[in-house]
């Protein structure tokens, strides 16, 4: 394991462990920056299981936590999945980033 991952993975014990033992409640940017990392490291169903466990904490995911996952799930081709995201997404009146738009292959995901 790379020096990186392991501090990926680091960060990640830090927020699930950490920060609500000290009583604190996570901040969206923190929920955001480790699915990010979750999903860099291909970590896609610990960055799903994050994006359930930031809503049972009341803290509504954005378009950008969506976006991550679906592009981590994109470059696993799992193309069915990441279309069932983008169709939450949808639902939820959220819509893609216009920078982010460009970098989602949609066709694949519309399979």
């Amino acid at each position: 394991m790379d020096y990186a991952r392991m501090e990926n993975l680091r960060l990640q014990e830090i927020f699930f462990n950490g920060i609500p033992s000290k009583g604190l409640q996570p901040s969206i940017h923190m929920y955001k920056t480790i699915t990010g990392l979750l999903c860099e490291e291909g970590i896609i169903e610990e960055a799903k299981c994050l994006l359930k466990e930031m809503e049972k904490s009341g803290c509504a995911p954005d378009s950008v936590t969506y976006e991550v996952i679906i592009k981590g799930l994109l470059n696993r081709n799992e193309f069915s999945e990441a279309k069932a995201f983008l169709d939450e997404m949808r639902r939820r009146g959220l819509s893609l980033n216009s920078s982010e738009a460009m970098n989602i292959d949609l066709g694949a995901v519309a399979r």
